[in-house]
């Protein structure tokens, strides 16, 4: 995905500074963002309230409660401008997907099992939290500077007990077994 600059470039309130856009969904968009007191570089999701339903607030109490080196860091949330913006460790390696677009090839069998071994991981802990992420796919797994696969965006994920089901068909369909589909 190209990276385009972003319309702001001066600090939002005295502790931010939006950098560059790094990726739009249905869900809203992602800023790379400069965090002025520990000078540390953010990635920033921004959704429109307007929208949503419950996805969002349940999506930042999944980033909350995990602790894994396998899964992004949540640094916090807040509301301005009837959008909330929600405040998630950057990672530099982009998303895998971006890197084979970017690349033009497939990862090598050597590179796919390094990225499912992060990505298992980080399954395993959410798992043995009773928690499902329900999009697993290329564009959610980034890779740090240090080469580590985390899994982000758990905006559809959901958390089970041992006497619940998920009866919905959620997450996206070229990625989705096709008895789901």
């Amino acid at each position: 995905m190209a990276k385009a600059v972003a319309q702001q470039e001066k600090p939002f309130s005295p502790f931010l500074t939006l950098l560059e856009q790094l990726g739009e969904g249905s869900f809203g968009k992602v800023f790379k963002a400069l965090h002025h007191a520990s000078n540390r570089i953010l990635a920033v999701k921004i959704v429109p309230l307007e929208e949503d339903t419950g996805e969002v607030a349940r999506e930042i109490e999944h980033l909350k409660e995990c602790e894994c080196p396998n899964i992004v860091q949540y640094h916090g949330s807040f509301l301005h401008e009837e959008r909330l913006w929600i405040l998630m460790e950057f990672c530099e390696g982009s998303s895998l997907l971006d890197i084979m677009a970017a690349t033009g090839q497939c990862l090598t069998q050597q590179q796919v099992a390094a990225a499912l071994s992060g990505c298992v991981e980080a399954l395993l802990y959410l798992h043995r939290r009773h928690k499902v992420h329900r999009d697993v796919k290329a564009g959610n797994l980034l890779l740090s500077s240090d080469g580590i696969v985390k899994l982000a965006d758990f905006g559809v994920a959901a958390s089970i007990n041992n006497t619940s089901r998920r009866r919905t068909v959620i997450g996206t369909p070229f990625w989705m077994a096709p008895e789901v589909i």
